[in-house]
């Protein structure tokens, strides 16, 4: 009878290429969300100055953030949208988040209220109440 040189390892394997497919995805999903979340705030505008408020740094996973440029056109995620489309962003976004749905604008310093009002008078309609300005602290 022969003798075995090496004692047979038949025991636990752990075959580790499934978690690295899995790491390999979760590393171009938050890539690509963070390329979303940084073309919200694509478009230059001078932001209004402000005495007193509140900084705001907490990304809010349920919020529609608007900008107004100086020519006041519209953006939402840095791309130009009609009012019509941000109304619709508005009035969707409230039917799916209910009263979690947070709006921000984000308005140039020179542009006319008359581009922001209609956005006010919208949210007011669909009774969102987290309505939020981003302005520059006075330094």
């Amino acid at each position: 009878m022969r003798i075995p040189a090496q004692r047979d390892r038949s025991g636990l394997q752990v075959n580790i290429t499934p978690l690295i497919d899995v790491v390999f995805l979760l590393i171009i999903f938050f890539l690509v969300a963070s390329h979303f979340i940084r073309s919200e705030t694509r478009e230059p505008i001078e932001l209004p100055t402000a005495k007193q408020g509140r900084d705001d740094e907490a990304k809010h996973p349920r919020r529609l953030v608007i900008t107004v440029n100086a020519e006041e056109q519209l953006f939402v995620g840095g791309k130009s949208v009609s009012t019509e489309d941000v109304r619709s962003m508005i009035m969707s976004g409230r039917a799916e988040h209910g009263i979690a749905f947070e709006l921000r604008i984000r308005g140039d310093k020179q542009a006319a209220f008359r581009a922001v009002r209609p956005i006010i008078e919208w949210c007011a309609k669909s009774g969102i109440t987290k309505l939020k300005f981003a302005v520059q602290g006075d330094l």
